[in-house]
């Protein structure tokens, strides 16, 4: 080989080694930097990779009725879900899962994207409430697909069904927009409280979430538990329901198609029933109620899901004579000596006002006036009391406001005055308007919460009281603007109404001496036969749609002589008050006589 040669090749020789010692020595220097200088930070994102944190579910509280009796509680499940960190293609994975049990192609395209809006550490809920056949299938098959687990969890159940539906309100999923705001509501199994005590008491119901972190191999599977926080369980609440008067009510009314009763404690505001009718199953929601099924209830003519005892709006009709003649008592220019002869029509320029009795009920005065209901006399006394002090005197009884039951949604009902008015037909108030609201028709709209309200404000002597559902401290009651003395004298007309043989609420007479029962008729109107239809042969409102019949209440307490349990009770569309509700108030009030009144007295 030529000097050249030898010269040339040994050059290259030192640039190649030159070269290779340059690419080592960049190496060391990386390796030295991953390894020592970054030595925590990629143990720490190790640490992750290896760590895996699981939520764990609290179980949700029971309900109990007053005594101790169950009213919801926890019914084992299963459910399919998917741990996603364990698996790398959902669309794939959901295939497979498809194949197994039923999923459809909509239900796959739902579950695709809520996996984009929640973490992966929070298992994607696949199937909830598995069938034995279901749920054996998956067990067999639960490997070939990984991170699909069958995991045991709770279903609300609710033992009375329709009796409770619109006191306890039911359970379901939670939404999208519920879930974004709290992620952990994404855990599958959870269910949240849509309507009744479910949803006013959701928070204390629903516990704490517990916490699991496990070690994990490369492929997913546990290694060790590296520390377990207990979830903590939801509290159990008891009501103030008793739970056999609540069924009693509901089987005396559930033939009717739409009906409402609530029974309250004077002196505490404890309700020991609430029914509406029809009722709803609540289980129903539980498991996930179909378009279809929830479109039907919404239509329903009788509105199965409205709680009409804090949300049904009605004209009180009668029932309102008892606080407005609370205004009059207070008005020296009336009180209860002011007497007006009554012939059963009241002209009020070119339009005649009728009394219910259109033979009129000759010389009234006021304590005759609420017993036997004369209209004449309410239309002729309001009229000297003015519309501003008649308006205040129904305000302090509540209407017009919310009462605060723990139950949604309630409804403040609609107390008009000539402002109202004023502002919403740009009309001035007229004299008709009194008179119309004077036998609780027109605009006024309330609830029977209200009606039990402001009857109990006069059974226990003008005391403000807090109606609640959930069993806890009472809170004592207050003073309000209503002196006891009026309403003494109030007690003694709601006595006789019902006890006296002229009195309206006669049917509802109960022959037990130690438990007269003191109370309002009431008949509200929904319809007023127009001239035309007359002439068609409508005489009555009875010959018109079910719908437009009037409304038939009933509002009262017992015993007379020593109040304790108040009642009001509607029967939609059932007709005349006192002949429809009579029997109804009768037997209620039987049963607790005999099942809470005198055990209560054999106890004190």
């Amino acid at each position: 080989m030529a000097k050249g040669s030898i010269e040339s090749f040994s050059t290259r020789v030192v640039v190649l080694i030159g070269l290779m010692s340059l690419c080592f020595m960049v190496l060391a220097v990386r390796l030295y930097y991953l390894q020592v200088y970054k030595r925590d930070h990629y143990t720490m994102l190790s640490d992750k990779n290896r760590i895996q944190t699981t939520p764990i579910k609290p179980q949700r509280g029971k309900i109990l009725d007053r005594h101790g009796a169950v009213l919801a509680l926890n019914k084992p499940k299963y459910h399919a879900v998917l741990d996603r960190r364990k698996n790398k293609n959902l669309s794939e994975t959901l295939e497979k899962i498809s194949q197994l049990i039923t999923l459809s192609e909509e239900e796959s395209e739902a579950l695709i994207e809520k996996a984009d809006k929640i973490p992966k550490y929070i298992p994607l809920e696949i199937k909830r409430n598995l069938s034995w056949e279901e749920l054996s299938i998956l067990e067999i098959n639960s490997f070939t697909i990984p991170g699909l687990e069958v995991i045991k969890s709770d279903e609300r159940f609710y033992p009375h069904n329709k009796s409770l539906s619109h006191v306890l309100g039911y359970v379901s999923k939670p939404n999208q927009e519920e879930v974004s705001k709290n992620i952990l509501l994404s855990v599958p199994g959870v269910v949240i409280g849509k309507s009744g005590i479910e949803r006013s008491y959701d928070e204390d119901l629903r516990g704490d979430f517990g916490q699991l972190e496990t070690e994990n191999n490369a492929l997913g599977q546990k290694i060790r538990t590296l520390s377990k926080e207990p979830s903590l369980p939801g509290e159990d609440i008891s009501l103030t329901i008793d739970l056999p008067l609540q069924n009693h009510i509901y089987d005396v009314l559930k033939d009717y198609k739409s009906a409402a009763a609530i029974v309250m404690d004077v002196h505490t505001g404890e309700i020991l029933a609430l029914v509406s009718i029809p009722g709803f199953d609540p289980n129903v929601f539980t498991k996930g109620i179909s378009s279809k099924d929830w479109q039907e209830l919404l239509r329903e003519e009788s509105h199965p899901l409205v709680n009409k005892v804090i949300s049904g709006l009605y004209s009180p009709g009668s029932l309102i004579k008892v606080f407005i003649a609370y205004a009059l008592l207070k008005n020296p220019h009336i009180g209860s000596t002011y007497k007006v002869g009554c012939d059963g029509k009241y002209p009020v320029g070119s339009h005649t006002f009728h009394c219910w009795n259109k033979g009129g009920h000759g010389s009234t005065n006021l304590l005759k006036a609420i017993v036997q209901s004369c209209d004449i006399f309410f239309y002729k006394a309001t009229q000297l009391l003015g519309i501003d002090k008649l308006i205040q005197t129904l305000s302090d009884f509540k209407f017009g406001h919310l009462i605060g039951i723990d139950l949604d949604p309630e409804k403040s009902g609609l107390l008009p005055s000539p402002e109202w008015k004023r502002k919403l037909y740009q009309q001035p108030w007229w004299l008709g308007d009194t008179i119309n609201l004077s036998i609780g028709q027109g605009a006024l709209l309330a609830t029977p919460l209200q009606w039990v309200y402001a009857i109990s404000m006069i059974a226990n002597g003008g005391h403000d009281i807090q109606p609640h559902l959930r069993k806890s401290d009472t809170i004592a009651p207050q003073h309000t603007k209503i002196t006891e003395d009026n309403t003494q004298f109030l007690q003694k007309a709601l006595d006789q109404t019902v006890n006296s043989s002229s009195g309206t609420g006669r049917r509802a007479r109960l022959n037990i001496a130690d438990f007269r029962i003191a109370g309002k008729t009431s008949t509200s109107q929904v319809k007023r036969i127009t001239l035309k239809e007359r002439q068609q042969g409508i005489r009555s409102v009875n010959d018109t749609p079910w719908h437009l019949r009037d409304n038939a209440i009933f509002t009262g307490y017992a015993p007379a002589h020593n109040p304790k349990y108040a009642l009001a009770l509607i029967i939609e569309h059932g007709g005349w008050g006192g002949r429809t509700t009579g029997p109804v108030v009768k037997n209620i009030f039987q049963y607790i006589y005999h099942n809470l009144y005198k055990k209560s007295h054999v106890i004190s």
